[in-house]
Parts: C-alpha cells; sequence; structure tokens
C-alpha cells in the first residue's frame, strides 16, 4: 500500500511538473514521464498518469497492470478503485 502512495505521489508531481511547461508537448512528456515507470512490467501492479492543461488531456498512459489474475495491462482509460488513497493525493496536492 505504501509504495502505491509513494508512486501516486511521484506520477501527481510529475503531472504538475509538467503542466507547469509552457510548451508541453506529447513526445516532451513521453520522454519525461516515461523514464519514472520504466521498471513497471505487464505483470507488475500499474499506475496510470494524466496531465491536463486548460481542459485538454496532454499526456494520459497506463503502465504495468490494471489486473494481474486477468493478464490485462493498465491503460488510460482502465477504470481504477482509489478507496481511501485519494484522501492522501488531495491531502499532497
Amino acid at each position: 500500500m505504501n509504495r502505491q502512495l509513494v508512486f501516486t505521489a511521484a506520477a501527481l508531481c510529475v503531472a504538475i511538473q509538467a503542466t507547469a511547461a509552457v510548451s508541453a508537448t506529447r513526445p516532451t512528456l513521453d520522454s519525461k514521464i516515461d523514464p519514472f515507470f520504466a521498471d513497471y512490467t505487464p505483470g507488475a501492479p500499474g499506475c496510470a498518469v494524466g496531465v491536463e492543461r486548460a481542459g485538454k488531456v496532454l499526456f494520459a498512459k497506463g503502465y504495468g497492470a490494471g489486473d494481474i489474475e486477468a493478464g490485462r495491462p493498465l491503460t488510460a482509460q482502465s477504470k481504477v478503485y482509489m478507496a481511501s488513497v485519494s484522501k492522501q493525493v488531495a491531502a499532497m496536492a
């Protein structure tokens, strides 16, 4: 649980930094965000990252598995049960 929170917090920090860039483009965001999640493999629990600015989605990507037992990867469209984790993310933001 703590590892998931750390990765979620890291993803949020990356997203905030990425949205601060004035000339953020998809290739630039890929090159900045992908290295943080390079260790995520299809068989490991995943993390989804999204960057939005002025109502437009600049980056949305999933890393790792969305469902380990079924072998489904995590995508930007995957539904994720957040439960009480959202409280810590909101407090950090």
